[in-house]
Formats: C-alpha cells, structure tokens, sequence
C-alpha cells in the first residue's frame, strides 16, 4: 500500500495492492480501517490499485490507457478542484552578464575613492561600502519578475525509443488479448527488459552529459536528484525563530539575531563565571592580502545570502578594492 497526500488540492490517493490468492475479508477489514484513519483529516479520499477483484458488473465507463511499461492498463481519473487552472509561477530574479560586470568594476571604481571614507570609524565606512555598492548592484541588476520555464523535454527519449515503445506497447496489447506459445512469452519478456536497460542507460547518459556541460556540478547532480524524487524546488522554507516573546521571520532579521548572539555571548559568560585566566593568547588580525585569497578561491555560484550578492559578483569586483 502507498499513500500520496496532494497538499494544495487536500486529496489523499492511496494505492493497494491485494493478490489474487489473499484472504478477500481480511482486505476489506484492513481497507477499511485505512479509509476511517485517513477521513479524520477532512480531506477527500481516492483508492485506486489492482484489487483483483471482478467489477465486470460495474457498468460506469471508464478510461484506461497503455503506457507500455506493464501488462496492466493505467486508468485515468479526472477530478474538477479550485485550482484546476495552473497559471504560470512568476519568479524574482537577477540577470547577470558581462556588460553588467564591466558597468559596476567602473562604477565602483570611481566612487568608492579614498576620500569618501574619510572621518569614518571601521563601522561607517563599512556602512558607507555596503550602501555604494548596493545601490549600483540594484541600478545594473534590478529584481525582475519572470515566468517560470516550463520543463524542457527529455533529452534522453530518442527516435529509436519512441519506436520501442509503440512496439512494447504493442507486444503488451498482444500479451492480453491472445493465447501465445511459450516461445512467444519469452520472446516479449527479452524485449521488456532490454527496454527497460536501454531506457536505463538513456537517462544515465544524459544525466552524465548534464553535469559535465553544468557550470555548478554540485547543483546539476541536486537538479537530477530532485527531479527523480519529485521534489519541488522552489520550496518555501519558512524559517522562523522566537527569542523571548518575540517571533521572527524575516531571514535577515534572523540572521542578525544570531550574530548579536554569538557577538554578546563571551562577554555574558565572562560576567557570570567572575573567574579571569592568566594565560594570554594573542590574534593576529586579518590582512587584506588574506581576505583576498579567499575571494580568488570562491566558485562563481549564483547563490546568495540574506545581502543578495553572489560569490559570482564578489569574484568579478573584488580588484577595485584592492
């Protein structure tokens, strides 16, 4: 048995499976205690599966379809909910391009000068970088609403497998309706595994040649995982922290709320043991030299934290400051 909950269209389908020489009252008696567990959560219930059951008597026409993959027809359920009508997902996004890269190094160049940091403690002038270069990374690369792409076609379902799948398809039909010799059923049942490995190897090869033309191979192989899961991935992560009697959810407030923590959190320690160490350690501060090490090493990912500036940018800009 499997369950499938249909979170924005409140259905629950459950999928049984019973085998023909299985106890008949023990299904129902089962069957039963799943639909009144499940109808507790107000939500409309489909059961669907191989019941082996005769419903020959059941006179209601019903749809079915071949879809080559079984000896077994798929049935078609059309079910009318509010949100039948599927608009298409708008996005916000950032577009970047080397124009755009090459527009903001001279624009970041010519502002941030010497002298604007004059009279300004570490504080101010980092508040005074932050608010230049946000200010010209929004003028050149504004949020722009977009349509979400649709799914592109499997790259990996070729002329010769569309062939073999209307031949299956076929040796399918001819397996139900005919009385076939014993050669015959071995016959169809080579060409239903050499289906399936050469569908196998298909998408393996075109898994393959996505993440070697993928820039981020790290995100191409998540992109693979998902879309074999069926994950959605513009998930909602709705993260939300309470501190006191106050709950937070904006990211950046949050955000900000662990570092005041981690910031604070010595010093409040210190207070509360009252005890002193008479060992000494000595911190050698960080060089510019350093901190642009670490720049030359980051990947150009187009992921970005709460300030919305990717490592992409960072890499590309970091020489106006040097």
């Amino acid at each position: 048995m499997a369950v499938i909950e249909l979170l924005g269209y409140k259905i629950i389908v459950i999928r049984i499976y019973r085998s023909p020489d299985g106890n008949f009252k023990e299904f129902l008696r089962k069957r039963e205690l799943v639909i009144k567990k499940l109808s507790m959560k107000g939500k409309q219930l489909i059961l669907c599966g191989d019941w082996n059951v005769n419903n020959s008597n059941y006179t209601k026409p019903s749809v079915v379809m071949n879809l080559g993959f079984s000896d077994h027809y798929a049935q078609v359920l059309s079910i009318r909910t509010e949100n039948s009508v599927r608009r298409p997902i708008k996005v916000m996004r950032r577009m970047f391009n080397e124009g755009g890269m090459e527009e903001l190094q001279y624009i970041l160049n010519r502002e941030l000068r010497q002298d604007v940091f004059l009279g300004c403690d570490v504080n101010g002038k980092f508040k005074v970088f932050m608010d230049t270069f946000h200010y010209y990374f929004d003028m050149i690369f504004p949020l722009k609403l977009f349509n979400q792409s649709k799914q592109q076609k499997k790259g990996w379902v070729t002329l010769g497998i569309r062939k073999s799948s209307k031949r299956m398809s076929w040796l399918n039909s001819l397996q139900k309706r005919t009385n076939l010799t014993g050669k015959e059923w071995e016959y169809i049942h080579k060409y239903r595994m050499i289906y399936k490995r050469i569908i196998k190897e298909a998408k393996k090869r075109e898994n393959d040649r996505h993440i070697a033309n993928a820039k981020n191979k790290t995100r191409a192989m998540w992109q693979i995982v998902n879309k074999e899961l069926g994950n959605n991935m513009q998930r909602e992560l709705g993260i939300e922290l309470k501190c006191g009697t106050r709950k937070e959810a904006n990211p950046q407030c949050i955000a900000e709320m662990f570092n005041l923590y981690f910031a604070d959190i010595v010093g409040k320690l210190v207070k509360q043991n009252n005890s002193t160490c008479n060992e000494t350690m000595f911190i050698c501060p960080v060089t510019e030299n350093e901190i642009l090490e670490v720049v030359k090493k980051f990947r150009r990912k187009f992921s970005a934290g709460t300030d919305e500036i990717p490592d992409y940018v960072v890499k590309n800009v970091y020489k106006v400051w040097q």
